[in-house]
């Protein structure tokens, strides 16, 4: 059940990255959209997860930032109840609670960083669920650290990944 967990939480980290190539709305908080946008070009995840053997690591292709868009805007999936990116002192605080298929996922998050170079994501995951086993309902810290790498490949389109 952990390695499913793991790679959940990789999955969202690298979820919330490739929304950074342009298509994040500007969020429920007006004051997150002056965030600045991640630099363009291609950016390597480091996703660590505590008792797990080890990272994982992906490359992702992000785009230029549409303007007026918030490239950091959690994903909309499923029913959310709650997506919120809150600018803080630090970065931004990331708050959001979406249904699907029976599923509950909750996670609360920071995020830092310059954005041209380097960003952290350091969250934590909840799933739960009444048709859930309780096995199945974890609760998953993780950190997420993004490096600048240059331009994307040639073969490698703003949005796409790739372990």
């Amino acid at each position: 059940m952990k390695k499913i967990a793991f790679a959940c939480s990789a999955a969202l980290g690298a979820l919330l990255l490739s929304a950074c190539s342009g298509s994040g709305d500007a969020g429920s908080s007006g004051e997150a959209a002056e965030v600045n946008a991640l630099k363009p070009g291609l950016w390597e995840l480091t996703t660590t997860v505590p008792n797990t053997p080890k990272p994982l690591t992906t490359k992702v292709c992000i785009g230029e930032a549409v303007p007026g868009s918030n490239s950091f805007a959690p994903p909309a999936t499923g029913d959310c109840a709650k997506n919120e990116l809150t600018k803080t002192a630090d970065g931004l605080a990331l708050d959001m609670e979406c249904t699907n298929s029976g599923m509950t996922t909750t996670t609360k998050g920071t995020i830092t960083g310059d954005m041209t170079s380097t960003y952290k994501v350091e969250m934590t995951t909840k799933t739960s669920g009444p048709n859930m086993p309780a096995a199945a309902q974890v609760e998953i810290s993780s950190t997420v650290e993004g490096k600048y790498l240059g331009d994307c490949p040639a073969d490698m389109k703003p949005g796409q990944a790739q372990s």
